[in-house]
């Protein structure tokens, strides 16, 4: 574990930033499991056959977050302020092996349906992507998830299945798809994180025998996790104002391993640098950056060990309130 401190005289101000940091070890892949949450109980029962319209896994590739410590007056003798960030980035997860990761998660979401007594129509994916109002992108899609909208430090790449691709922002058209087919649609959506970022801050105001203190901390983690709203849709129709037929049953508290699967260091691009996005994106201006140099065999095996403990809880829930 690595710590910095920067510690600035009087009035005290101390920002700290603890990663580790080093080689791959092996470990046994532990997975934590979150929790579930159904919205919508009532629309999952009597749910017969199932097809699954949608699996797609967002693979977060940059993130970044930053802590602020300041007391009542931060400025001046008796004022203090510290400021501590991280961003990050992950290198070395070929388009391949993020190809290889959705499959294999998919085929086993479907042996989980499979096993939970629900029957699958194999068709679910062909029910949605000749419909006239359905629109698919091609390929896989660049800052595409749901988590985009709260934090615009995050950077992903959603993938489909092979065969499949991932339909455009506007879900609702895949109701009218289900109302068609007379089917329940499943549409599933992860976002997979490369680590965690945890932050805390404290302050002392001062007094009349001490100066103001602040303190700020970023922490970065190395481990992968699916994050809070990812889950399935529940789609038996088209939903509008009158007609509420859906459910969803979502993550709620994230699943993880903190199983160690690269190498982290210090990024030594400066300014603007190319990512696994393609494109040119900057870092915190004057906050610590790392990169995380992943190791594909290690974090295949991570990650499928978590997003298939995902996809149990998900199904039983489903099979379970049926």
């Amino acid at each position: 574990m690595k710590e910095i401190m920067l510690m600035l005289g009087k009035p005290v101000v101390m920002a700290l930033l603890w990663l580790f940091v080093g080689a791959v070890s092996v470990y046994a892949s532990e997975v934590t499991p979150g929790t579930v949450v159904v919205e919508k109980e009532k629309n999952l029962k009597g749910i017969g056959k199932v097809g699954v319209a949608q699996y797609n896994i967002s693979f977060a590739v940059e993130d970044g977050k930053m802590a602020v410590a300041e007391t009542n007056k931060s400025k001046g003798l008796f004022g203090a302020k510290a400021t501590a960030s991280a961003y990050a980035r992950i290198v070395g997860l070929q388009p391949e092996t993020m190809q290889a990761i959705v499959d294999q998660a998919y085929a086993d979401f479907l042996v989980q349906l499979k096993a939970a007594g629900l029957s699958v129509d194999a068709s679910g994916y062909e029910k949605i992507k000749d419909h006239q109002y359905v629109k698919l992108h091609e390929g896989p899609v660049k800052d595409y998830s749901y988590y985009r909208a709260f934090n615009g430090k995050l950077h992903d790449i959603t993938v489909a299945p092979s065969g499949m691709n991932v339909v455009k922002k506007n879900q609702s058209a895949i109701g009218l798809a289900a109302d068609e087919s007379k089917l329940t649609l499943l549409s599933v959506e992860y976002l997979l994180h490369f680590g965690y970022f945890d932050s805390a801050t404290q302050v002392s105001e001062a007094t009349a025998i001490s100066g103001a203190k602040a303190e700020a901390r970023v922490t970065l983690g190395q481990g992968l996790q699916v994050y809070w709203h990812s889950g399935v849709d529940v789609i038996n129709g088209h939903q509008n104002a009158f007609k509420k037929p859906n459910a969803k049953i979502l993550v709620n508290k994230n699943f993880y391993s903190t199983t160690p699967y690269g190498n982290t260091t210090k990024d030594s691009a400066s300014g603007g640098r190319k990512g696994l996005m393609g494109a040119l994106t900057a870092g915190f201006v004057g906050g610590e950056r790392y990169v995380i140099n992943v190791v594909e065999d290690e974090y295949t095996e991570v990650a499928l060990k978590v997003l298939k403990e995902v996809n149990e809880a998900l199904v039983k829930e489903l099979a379970s309130k049926r």
